[in-house]
């Protein structure tokens, strides 16, 4: 199909690019679904995403789909990279757990923001807890918080556990390195851990409650490495009637493990449980 190709990745990366839309319904058997299932899921895109040039990316061996823009570096160079080669397994993932859970008013709203191009990746990073979470009973999404403000999830178990779930990206401090890499030897810079930019604007959009009550937690997506000791000592210091746990998560779909802090009184286990996940410290360093 004429203009199908991808826009800014090699032609030596990629092979077969067809539009998403033909790949979702031609090979549903590859992503879990029936022909039903495909059909609804790609009338719930917004259609520029459906017709994304979708492609086996042969560096990583993973079917890929280009949207979204690149990053633009102060030093005026452009980064391509997962913001816009995106895995159509993560897509989906979030999308389908969408129209599960959601109410369809509700549910056009959030997937319609999947079209802004500048942040398609981190709408994705918002659904990707929903998408992961396994044996939902309901999922509410932009709840009220404390002071007027919203948390980004309510989802509820049928074991009847319940969290509200604030949604982080966090990519910028691979953006902020990037300028210092050498290009010539591709060394990049250890990562500085900022566990303040990690979860800022979080602690206060959750009001003080016991967390057998209701479980409240942040999700950071960040693919960087983090400082054991800095995020463990930040998180130790925020207010523990507030914030009960955090996760921290590569962002990568296929990737079951996630670093996990919680209070005393919070079964760690069962919470990675909920998302099918496994406490890993390859994510910390």
């Amino acid at each position: 199909m004429p203009g199908c190709s991808p826009s800014f990745v090699p032609t030596t990366f990629y092979d077969d690019p067809r539009p998403l839309e033909d790949y979702i319904l031609g090979d549903y058997d590859d992503l879990d679904m029936s022909p039903c299932e495909a059909r609804d899921l790609v009338g719930a895109l917004p259609r520029p995403i459906r017709s994304a040039p979708c492609f086996h990316f042969r560096p990583t061996g993973v079917r890929n789909y280009e949207y979204g823009k690149p990053w633009c570096l102060p030093d005026e160079r452009t980064i391509i990279g997962s913001r816009q080669v995106i895995p159509v397994k993560k897509l989906i993932s979030g999308v389908r757990a969408v129209v599960q859970h959601l109410p369809r008013a509700e549910r056009e709203g959030v997937l319609q923001r999947l079209e802004d191009r500048e942040r398609h990746a981190e709408v994705l990073a918002e659904l990707a807890p929903l998408g992961l979470a396994r044996g939902l009973s309901s999922a509410a999404h932009a709840v009220a918080g404390n002071e007027g403000r919203t948390v980004d999830w309510h989802l509820t178990w049928r074991n009847s556990i319940e969290l509200l779930l604030e949604v982080k990206s966090r990519i910028f401090e691979i953006i902020d390195r990037l300028p210092q890499t050498d290009l010539t030897t591709g060394t990049v810079p250890a990562p500085q851990t900022e566990p303040e930019r990690l979860f800022r604007g979080v602690e206060r959009k959750f009001a003080r409650r016991p967390a057998d009550d209701c479980l409240q937690g942040v999700w950071v997506e960040c693919p960087v490495k983090q400082r054991k000791r800095i995020v463990d000592e930040h998180f130790a210091e925020m207010d523990p009637r507030r914030l009960h746990l955090a996760i921290l998560w590569s962002g990568n779909i296929s990737d079951g493990r996630a670093y996990l802090l919680c209070r005393d009184e919070v079964d760690g286990s069962l919470v990675l449980d909920l998302f099918g996940l496994r406490h890993s410290e390859q994510l910390v360093f």
